[in-house]
């Protein structure tokens, strides 16, 4: 009877130390795909951390703006992210009375990197015969700003800009953005013709 008893007492044993085995196993397992899952956290929200989203064309446009005289127009803006050093800016080229006013800014902090201000060499006037056979002008800056203005009555332009596209088969045109009661107005305009080519709207946040 002591030798069933003891048997009896050592496969219970047995049993307890495989049910511990067994739970810290899982518990080991579930703790390594805790961590598995802690570590993919960490390095997604790394990732993110370094692409951070851009301030946008609208906040960037109103920096600079507030880095020039009033009324001055945007002749040129881009976002360049071809930088050395990994990082993007936006850079606008600002005219009023003949004074170019260039302005660089991180795309992420908006921070004013370089200001700069020069003579306007009316690289981006109108008045250029087009760059083919036709011996057609364009037509003026306040010209079509006034077509932009007939198209969307009442409403402020708050950027304008001359496009040639000389790189591609898009006609040479004048590009504005106008604001009316909180909507944003994207209209645009054939240099040459005068002939309204786009007009796109939204809701200004």
């Amino acid at each position: 009877m002591k030798i069933k008893k003891n048997i009896i007492t050592i496969l219970g044993v047995v049993a307890i130390a495989g049910i511990c085995m067994v739970g810290c196993s899982n518990s080991s397992a579930d703790s390594s795909t805790k961590t598995e899952t802690q570590s993919t956290s960490v390095a997604s929200a790394s990732q993110e951390n370094s692409t951070k989203d851009y301030i946008g064309e609208d906040k960037a446009k109103e920096i600079m703006q507030k880095e020039v005289p009033e009324d001055s127009e945007f002749v040129n803006f881009q976002l360049d992210e071809d930088k050395d050093d990994n990082t993007a800016e936006y850079e606008g080229e600002l005219v009023k009375d003949n004074t170019e006013y260039d302005i660089t800014i991180d795309a992420v902090t908006g921070e004013v990197l370089e200001s700069e201000q020069e003579k306007y060499d009316g690289r981006y006037e109108e008045n250029t015969s087009k760059a083919n056979d036709s011996s057609e002008q364009y037509i003026t800056r306040e010209k079509a700003k006034q077509i932009m203005k007939k198209e969307v009555p009442d409403a402020e332009i708050v950027a304008f800009e001359f496009d040639k596209n000389s790189d591609d088969n898009e006609p040479a045109a004048y590009e504005g953005e106008l604001v009316k009661d909180n909507t944003e107005y994207d209209v645009t305009v054939d240099a040459i013709t005068g002939e309204v080519l786009h007009v796109e709207k939204e809701a200004v946040k």
